[in-house]
């Protein structure tokens, strides 16, 4: 069951099968999700909690317990719950067996429905009348199609849905909720959903395009589109390796150019700029750009989604899918045969230095991927292919992989 709408429902008696499993049946039909909370103190715990994707509305009842106590079910909690969960700016939906005619249905929300909670009661619900919940779980679904978050929510729905945390295992759930907030995070971006103080801080956007790729290539990998190890997708030699550059004897049909245009700009802006920065100095290096704050990073930006989406319809398109597949056994025999052309250099050990002149580090012939303080490290050279990177494979003929030793 695919949920649209996650809805925090608070009722003392939610968790009575016999009385509500037609009610929560007849929300999933209409793919609204209901988080039960027996009591008005969890129902706000769980809305300061948050949800991924976010909550959408909030249903109460009139009489309940107000904060898990064992007491006699009153109105006085009904307004405890209303006021604690103002903050929140959700559509409230109270649902009852207290208010069964028009006429206490009006009085009920003449009272409460004042102040800064104005309009934001949508309406009271018979909970005695089957059609009144139906009616509810419709009104749900129109109040949620207006909130902001959601609107961009449903605009990006493809390129979302490449992290999926319902599809996970408790385990793993935690790590694909922080993917795909990462994943909205830029996409509020793109869309303008960002504040001074992050528009100030483009740069940073930078630092995440690059974890955000690293998550699809671990997703590709995870779906059997990459072998494991063979590529890594942070490193600008093993992007050029993937893609087809700077081998005249090779070019990576099964990657779209437009792609691969994307994919070389957001690496060498993000990833190993010089073979090798950390993400500190990546930001650095944005910032130090003429119009790196802004300009750069919204390319940047830009272009990690083309990536995003061709990802995406790998993933959703079964017929793309088995043709990138079989063209790819291709690609991979190819990288395989280079690999396999230098095995006496596999296991080798050395010390890492670094080419002032080329900006590059190195072990003897190999050029590696390294950074400041790998410099005069001892370390154990594996995977080792022909360097393909014309800048450097004349001085550097191979490439390779390491271990620090």
């Amino acid at each position: 069951m695919e949920y649209k709408y996650h809805v925090v429902w608070e009722d003392d008696e939610c968790n009575d099968a016999e009385k509500f499993d037609s009610f929560i049946e007849d929300a999933a039909e209409k793919g609204i999700k209901l988080y039960k909370c027996e009591t008005a103190g969890k129902a706000i715990e769980l809305l300061k909690k948050g949800n991924t994707p976010p909550f959408c509305a909030i249903i109460l009842d009139v009489v309940s317990k107000a904060n898990g106590e064992d007491v006699a079910a009153k109105r006085e909690s009904f307004n405890y719950a209303y006021r604690k969960t103002e903050r929140f700016d959700l559509p409230m939906f109270v649902y009852s067996g207290q208010l069964g005619d028009e006429d206490k249905k009006k009085k009920f929300k003449d009272e409460i429905n004042v102040g800064n909670r104005e309009n934001q009661l949508v309406e009271v619900y018979n909970k005695n009348n089957v059609n009144e919940h139906l009616k509810m779980f419709d009104d749900i679904i129109k109040a949620a199609e207006k909130l902001p978050e959601l609107c961009l929510i449903k605009r990006y729905n493809d390129i979302l849905g490449l992290f999926d945390p319902e599809k996970k295992t408790e385990g793993e759930k935690e790590k694909e909720i922080q993917k795909w907030n990462l994943l909205l995070g830029l996409c509020k971006y793109i869309d303008g959903k960002v504040d001074e103080e992050h528009e100030s801080r483009g740069s940073m956007y930078g630092v995440e395009v690059r974890n955000l790729l690293e998550h699809v290539f671990d997703k590709m990998t995870e779906n059997g589109l990459l072998p494991e190890g063979l590529f890594e997708i942070s490193n600008l030699p093993d992007v050029s390796k993937f893609i087809g550059n700077n081998e005249p004897a090779f070019s990576n049909e099964t990657v779209p150019f437009c792609v691969k245009c994307a994919l070389r700009f957001c690496t060498s802006m993000t990833g190993s700029v010089g073979h090798g920065k950390t993400r500190e100095e990546t930001q650095v290096y944005l910032d130090s750009k003429d119009g790196g704050k802004k300009y750069m990073t919204r390319a940047i930006v830009l272009a990690a989604m083309d990536i995003v989406r061709w990802v995406t319809s790998l993933l959703d398109d079964t017929r793309l899918r088995e043709k990138y597949i079989a063209e790819m056994v291709v690609v991979n025999a190819y990288w395989e045969s280079l690999s396999e052309a230098f095995p006496e250099y596999d296991g080798v050990e050395g010390v890492v230095e670094y080419d002032e002149e080329l900006s590059v580090w190195h072990v003897k012939k190999c050029m590696i991927r390294g950074y400041n303080s790998l410099t005069g490290s001892h370390v154990e050279l594996k995977g080792v292919t022909r360097n393909t990177d014309k800048k450097y494979k004349e001085v550097y003929p191979y490439f390779a992989k390491f271990r620090k030793i």
